[in-house]
């Protein structure tokens, strides 16, 4: 209840981009195609769309929190089994639920929280199975898992550390999971969960173009559902200097999630259990090897997710940790002291949880509407729209839900665009719009295809900083744009110079922060290649810079790359690229440059219609 409440006062309260940006377009529907290879995450999540009112994004995002703090909860009780220990029990909870990474996934649409709900949920069946090793729980046990192949493939990771657990578990007797019995309903029990995966098979049927054979049908479908196109150019294709970085990247994910004490903790408890119950031991081993190594050579650019699973193992072993520090300490002193030890063990992750609230507070987050909104903001005109692939998984649910009839388009739609005399088609499609009184706003991919300069007018990010009056403070931060967006150096050399005109910019570094007042000599600049945290006092503001992403590897980071909290209120997502904020009442909203969330460039095609 505790962690569903901190998800909750935190959730993202509508759109996202990228990926979760789709799940909530698709939320609600009752067609899914192979690609949509999600089939138990949308089937639980029509329910809370169905039920919940409001729009699907909020919908969708809630029902994240809920798999979140169903996660916890089941977390806890399977680290209390592992340990046999409440106090290891209530630790992995308070581990898992204030993790920077599972908090982040537990406030918008994403498979993650429900992964490890479903995890948590089979390694409590498999326990209880070595309880009392009955056939019916070994055929729950099968059946969780196999559902849980339902939200996302990457319970493939978990066979592993699940059958060797089964099979050191195993005894002489009905229940015998080698029986041949047994291994028929092992198999029966998967094909029924595959039947999941119907739902995206059928799919195919309702698309413009079904396939001509059930062969095609079923080849289409492997190809889409197993995302074999991503796996030949993803999966163990990090490059030699990425592997080189690889542990400083993951030392500092695993801090972020729960801090040096709480790894120290995580390896007395792995060690306590190693001892006591080797064959869980083992388990946890597997389970956490098998993730961490699919993750540590997974070429994407939010491999910090695939992390999440082995840092569930480390909240599991912290949680025993705690456990075994006061066991010891019980065993060193009394019951007394050894309670009040635990207590304050406890009091570790619950303060991260109070430290980490206001960065992954989502609750005011309405950017990704008010980026098409400004875009879109002519009722009049028809739009293009062909950008950022974050960007572009928004816009079909944007139009749907803030612009019912608006007409718009994806230049590959349209297949006259895409040979001959596009220019002269483009041209008719204007002449028979501007007949009816409607321009054509779409962006410079169809601005190049049609060979057209035409823009609108846009404000400069320079324009916007300059425009802040004298002696105001504000918070300025530089990370290192990616490829898909260039560093507007000349816009931010003039802001900077109206910031601080007395100050050089430093030399160039993956992160750049400066705070002070307009006009006014800086009160703190940083710039280092490696990620940090600092603070600054500018009354009546205490303000506290956290860079939460490691670049250059990240390029997705849905909840930010960092953040700028002042007074405990977060104020400022950093994106790659520029993101400024003025600070204090009245102020205008955050800018950004040259990143995810800047104004998206616009072509404005207008004919006059005949006479």
């Amino acid at each position: 209840m505790v962690a569903f409440l901190c998800y909750y006062r935190t959730l993202l309260p509508g759109l996202d981009l990228g990926e979760s940006a789709s799940f909530q377009t698709i939320a609600g529907s009752l067609t899914l195609n192979p690609r949509q290879a999600y089939p138990l995450y949308f089937g639980l999540g029509n329910l809370f769309v169905w039920l919940h009112p409001g729009e699907p994004a909020r919908a969708m995002n809630l029902a994240s929190a809920v798999y979140g703090a169903i996660a916890v909860g089941l977390a806890s009780w399977l680290a209390a089994r592992l340990s046999e220990s409440l106090v290891a029990g209530i630790g992995a909870g308070l581990f898992l639920a204030f993790s920077y990474t599972f908090w982040s996934q537990a406030v918008t649409a994403e498979v993650y929280t429900l992964h490890l709900m479903m995890v948590s949920a089979a390694g409590l069946t498999a326990i209880a199975w070595t309880d009392k090793s009955t056939t019916g729980r070994l055929a729950l046990f099968y059946a969780v898992f196999a559902l849980g192949f339902g939200n996302h493939l990457s319970m493939a990771l978990a066979i592993p550390a699940f059958t060797v657990f089964l099979l050191l578990h195993r005894r002489p007797g009905a229940a015998d999971p080698l029986r041949p019995r047994m291994l028929l309903m092992a198999v029966g029990i998967a094909a029924l969960g595959a039947l999941q995966y119907s739902w995206n098979l059928r799919g195919l049927w309702a698309e413009l173009e079904p396939p001509a054979t059930l062969a095609e049908a079923l080849a289409t479908f492997w190809f889409d559902v197993t995302k074999e196109d991503w796996r030949a150019t993803l999966v163990n294709t990090v490059s030699e200097t990425g592997l080189q970085f690889r542990p400083a990247m993951y030392w500092f994910d695993l801090r972020q999630q729960v801090g040096v004490p709480g790894v120290v903790l995580a390896a007395i408890g792995f060690c306590s259990v190693m001892w006591r119950w080797p064959k869980r031991a083992v388990f946890l081993l597997l389970f956490y090897a098998a993730n961490l190594t699919f993750a540590w050579t997974y070429n994407v650019g939010d491999a910090y997710i695939f992390f999440l699973p082995s840092h569930f193992v480390v909240a599991l072993c912290a949680g025993a940790g705690i456990a075994a520090v006061g066991a010891v300490a019980s065993r060193m002193g009394n019951r007394t002291v050894a309670t009040a030890v635990s207590a304050l063990l406890l009091l570790y992750p619950a303060w991260r949880g109070y430290d980490t609230w206001p960065a992954v507070d989502r609750s005011w987050d309405r950017r990704a509407e008010q980026l098409l909104d400004e875009f879109t903001k002519d009722p009049g005109a028809v739009y293009g729209v062909d950008t950022n692939w974050q960007v572009q998984n928004a816009f079909e649910y944007f139009m749907r839900e803030r612009r019912p009839g608006t007409p718009w388009f994806y230049t590959e739609e349209l297949e006259w665009l895409q040979e001959g005399d596009r220019v002269a088609r483009f041209n008719t499609l204007l002449q028979a719009n501007a007949e009816i009184g409607r321009s054509v706003i779409a962006t410079q991919k169809t601005a190049d295809i049609v060979q057209s300069d035409v823009k609108a007018p846009v404000v400069e990010f320079s324009d916007r900083v300059t425009s802040v009056r004298q002696g105001t403070p504000y918070v300025i931060a530089v990370l290192r744009s990616d490829r898909e967006f260039s560093l507007n150096t000349a816009g931010l050399a003039r802001a900077w110079e109206w910031l601080a005109p007395e100050e050089t910019a430093p030399d160039p570094r993956h992160y750049t922060v400066m705070v002070g007042r307009v006009g006014e000599r800086p009160v703190l600049i940083e710039s280092q290649d490696r990620p940090y945290r600092v603070r600054a006092r500018l009354d009546p503001f205490d303000i506290d810079v956290r860079m939460e992403s490691w670049l250059p590897t990240d390029t997705i980071r849905r909840a930010g790359f960092g953040h700028v909290i002042v007074n405990r209120q977060h104020t400022l997502t950093l994106e790659r690229g520029i993101s400024f904020s003025a600070l204090g009442p009245g102020t205008a909203a955050p800018i950004y440059g040259s990143g995810l969330f800047a104004p998206i460039p616009k072509h404005v095609f207008t004919l006059s219609p005949e006479p």
